[in-house]
């Protein structure tokens, strides 16, 4: 755990202490399970046997630790999901003269993702003749069908998010899907008229091809289930009103902003690993979770939430393979798994708050202030 690098927080919990912090976590402050958990500590062979029972109860649990009564009814919410394979489309194109038809059968993909209208259309036609003749893209398409599938799985999960998302805000209307293999390197692009996925960026670790100068760390959030994430976040966007004056942002604005957009993400694809909606590893989110006293320690000695800088702002919010100035296993963003932390104490603290209120509310001091966020002390 990356506390034992920390240079100024260098003490490794005990496991009993790690217990008891997530005993607390299980059961907050309730004496009556506290006293329980004490008592069964008299027996020290039954601490292994405990805490493993105390994980499982906790990882079965959190997949709905963040659940909304009013968001498992969904029955009643029509939504209509056409997800658009476009690059098998493209594979089928045989003659120049079919490029025509292809754009005229998908205007909207044309006009908005490929700027057809803007882009003279002979340079559009050409590209996507270019691409249709292609060994390299044929070979990646049939690679993409071959890991994707059918995408039934994808498709009922947009299905559930798009659901809540209508919930939550009625007028929301589920932009088309289109999937494409370019071999661009465009992944996601998301408008409130069209979402377009590049799926052969989410090739994952067996794909023949790798999109270029993506290191390790961000590339292994190139993977199938990351899709959907994917899409909520930048989806998220249209609602997450921010700070704009310059003069007044904040290390503490940038991290209620992405807790703001990562709160979204749990609560539209619910059930899904807080891995997946921040992208960290299962073993780095367990870290985080078990050292926040330690991550909060640091931002509070040394003044970091209205720090306005933007070195010290990009090093905690920004794309790192670890916070070298917390502990060498830190991992990067931590600024904002930080203030996803908040963010949701904040919800629970304040249970009138609705999605749509927290999404608007652009004053990050008073979120901050009225989370009454305190991180479990060893």
């Amino acid at each position: 755990m990356f506390i034992k690098n920390c240079k100024k927080y260098g003490q490794k919990q005990q496991p009993l202490a790690k217990l008891l912090q997530l005993a607390k976590l299980l059961f907050g402050t309730n004496t009556h399970y506290m006293g329980v958990i004490f008592l069964i500590f008299r027996d020290k062979f039954n601490i292994i046997i405990i805490l493993a029972t105390c994980l499982l109860i906790y990882s079965t649990s959190s997949c709905d630790r963040h659940g909304h009564a009013g968001e498992k009814n969904l029955e009643n919410i029509k939504v209509e999901v056409n997800i658009n394979r476009i690059e098998n489309q493209i594979k089928n194109i045989k003659q120049k003269e079919d490029v025509a038809k292809f754009l005229d059968k998908n205007e909207t993909f044309a006009r908005i993702f490929l700027q057809k209208g803007v882009i003279p259309d002979s340079v559009v036609e050409n590209s996507i003749w270019k691409i249709s003749q292609s060994t390299y893209i044929d070979t990646l398409t049939r690679q993409t069908n071959h890991y994707f599938g059918d995408m039934a799985d994808l498709k009922a999960q947009f299905e559930k998010a798009f659901k809540i998302i209508k919930l939550n805000y009625p007028e929301f209307t589920p932009p088309p899907i289109y999937t494409v293999v370019t071999g661009f390197e465009n992944d996601v692009y998301v408008s409130d008229s069209l979402i377009v996925i590049g799926l052969d960026c989410f090739l994952g670790d067996k794909a023949h091809y790798r999109m270029r100068d993506v290191p390790n760390y961000i590339y292994r959030r190139y993977r199938k289930e990351y899709v959907v994430p994917s899409v909520m976040m930048f989806l998220s966007n249209k609602y997450n009103e921010v700070e704009t004056d310059f003069r007044k942002k904040t290390l503490l604005n940038e991290m209620i902003y992405h807790g703001k957009t990562y709160y979204f993400m749990e609560r539209v694809i619910p059930n899904v690993p807080d891995s997946l909606v921040i992208g960290y590893t299962g073993r780095e989110v367990e870290n985080c979770r078990f050292n926040q006293d330690i991550i909060w320690g640091h931002f509070v000695e040394n003044n970091l939430f209205f720090d306005a800088s933007l070195d010290k702002i990009n090093r905690y919010i920004g794309e790192r393979p670890f916070v070298g100035e917390i502990g060498d296993e830190c991992p990067g963003r931590i600024g904002r798994w930080l203030g996803w932390q908040i963010v949701r104490k904040y919800m629970e603290s304040n249970p009138t708050v609705t999605l749509p209120n927290l999404m608007k509310d652009m004053n990050a001091k008073v979120i901050f202030e009225k989370s009454n966020y305190k991180p479990l002390q060893q």
